[in-house]
């Protein structure tokens, strides 16, 4: 994962950053590790055998934890949250109420995508054709989505414009040119997520709202201006 969210330019400086970032990480996960089991065998003077007898009823432990977790949820949560769904107005209105912070996370993210790719447009515009760092810069540019017209930078007030020329430094070098490539793509995934999120969740109220609607409805069909329901046929919309 470390490497796809990599903001290097090369495949060389991708797998030193990715294997630099794992290596970290599971360093000091060793050393946590190491550093409990040696003060458990100090004080309570485990040594030898028993030492790994402890550390085989430790790794034990550890897989039953996964189990217990995982098969938990599974034979649990998805099925208790799959009988909730026979219950439209309960399930409508759990929606109704994340409605409102799915909006305001997706128009968050708009928001940051739209500044970040600002930042990236007034680096491409000081950055010349003839520098070295320009393939770079082409490579950020073509990550970065085309802004509306809500989000151009014309419509940008002066001092918010003068923030983000704040944040480019005065010589642009390769490390800064990856930490803004990083955040472009970050940006973009959190911004297709929360977009994603908030339009599945107004799509589902909406079907909710005409399944409620169509209880009442003598010929017994589901009527939807909805996709694809609106464009089924007579026998299929009857039998959902």
């Amino acid at each position: 994962m470390s490497y796809v969210d990599s903001g290097a330019f090369t495949f060389k400086d991708r797998l030193r950053e990715s294997a630099w970032s794992n290596l970290r990480f599971y360093g000091i996960s060793a050393v946590a590790g190491l550093l409990l089991v040696g003060y458990i065998a100090l004080t309570r003077r485990i040594a030898g055998p028993d030492l790994v007898a402890f550390m085989m009823a430790l790794a034990n432990f550890w897989g039953l934890f996964l189990v217990i977790t995982f098969m938990g949820f599974g034979l649990v949560s998805i099925p208790r949250k799959l009988w909730f769904r026979g219950d439209l107005a309960l399930e409508l209105s759990k929606i109704e109420g994340r409605a409102m912070a799915y909006k305001d996370k997706a128009y968050d993210s708009a928001l940051e995508l739209a500044d970040i790719v600002r930042e990236a447009n007034l680096v491409s515009a000081r950055v010349s054709h003839s520098d070295d760092l320009r393939p770079c810069v082409d490579q950020i540019m073509l990550c970065c989505p085309r802004l509306d017209a809500n989000n151009s930078s014309s419509s940008r007030l002066p001092t918010q414009n003068a923030t983000l020329s704040g944040r480019i430094p005065a010589e642009i070098t390769e490390p800064y040119l990856a930490t803004l490539h990083n955040r472009i793509k970050k940006a973009v995934l959190k911004e297709e997520r929360d977009r994603w999120r908030w339009n599945r969740s107004a799509r589902r109220a909406f079907f909710l709202q005409d399944a409620i609607y169509s209880r009442g409805n003598p010929r017994r069909q589901l009527d939807s201006n909805l996709r694809p329901w609106s464009q089924w046929g007579m026998a299929t919309r009857a039998a959902a």
